[in-house]
C-alpha cells in the first residue's frame, strides 16, 4: 500500500472530506480552552454572584459566598448596611446578623450597566444590581444597589478582594438648584 499516492488506501476523496469537516467542526466548538473577552468573563461571575449571594440569604449561611471571596484578614468590604467589614470573617458574620437572619428571601438580578475594566491579575468591576427582598416582618422591598467589586486572579481563580455595596441618596432638588 503506497499511502503517498493512495494505491491501496481505503480512504476516497469522499471519507477525507468527511475527516476535514470534522476536524474543523471540533476546531469551531468552543471548549474550556476558549478565551472569553473580560466582559463576557466576568458577567459569568456577576451571575454567579447574584445566584450565591440568593442562595446564601436562603439559607441563612453566608458560608455559601465564601468561594468568591478572599480571605486576607485586612481586606475592606463595605456592604449594604454601610458598615466597614475587616476581613472575610468579619464580613460573613456582619452579613448573617445585618441582613440574612432578618429576611425571608432576597433576590439580586445583575443590571444591564455592568462594566469591567481588566489589568493583568487585577480587574474592578460596576454595576447596578437590583435587589428584591422580602423581611421577616412580611415587608416587600425592591430597590436598585451599586456594586464595585475588585478581583485578584490567585491561582486561576478570580476572587473579590474588596467590595463596595450602596444604595444612592435620592436627592429632593437637584444639585445647584
Amino acid at each position: 500500500m503506497n499511502a503517498r499516492t493512495g494505491e491501496g488506501s481505503d480512504l476516497t476523496g469522499l471519507t477525507l472530506a468527511a475527516i476535514v469537516l470534522a476536524m474543523v467542526a471540533v476546531a469551531l466548538v468552543p471548549g474550556k480552552g476558549t478565551a472569553l473577552n473580560p466582559q463576557q468573563q466576568f458577567g459569568r461571575l456577576l451571575t454567579r454572584y447574584c445566584r450565591l449571594w440568593t442562595t446564601a440569604a436562603q439559607a441563612d449561611n453566608p458560608a455559601v459566598l465564601s468561594p468568591l471571596y478572599a480571605k486576607d484578614t485586612g481586606l475592606v468590604f463595605y456592604g449594604l448596611s454601610e458598615a466597614e467589614y475587616r476581613g472575610w470573617l468579619a464580613y460573613g458574620q456582619g452579613i448573617k446578623s445585618s441582613l440574612f437572619d432578618n429576611v425571608m428571601s432576597l433576590q439580586l438580578t445583575p443590571g444591564d450597566d455592568f462594566h469591567v475594566t481588566k489589568l493583568g491579575r487585577v480587574a474592578w468591576t460596576t454595576s447596578i444590581l437590583h435587589v428584591a427582598v422580602t423581611w421577616n416582618t412580611g415587608r416587600q422591598q425592591n430597590f436598585d444597589a451599586e456594586q464595585t467589586a475588585v478581583w485578584e486572579n490567585r491561582d486561576g481563580h478570580w476572587l473579590i478582594v474588596h467590595e463596595h455595596i450602596s444604595t444612592p441618596v435620592r436627592l429632593p432638588v437637584a444639585v445647584g438648584s
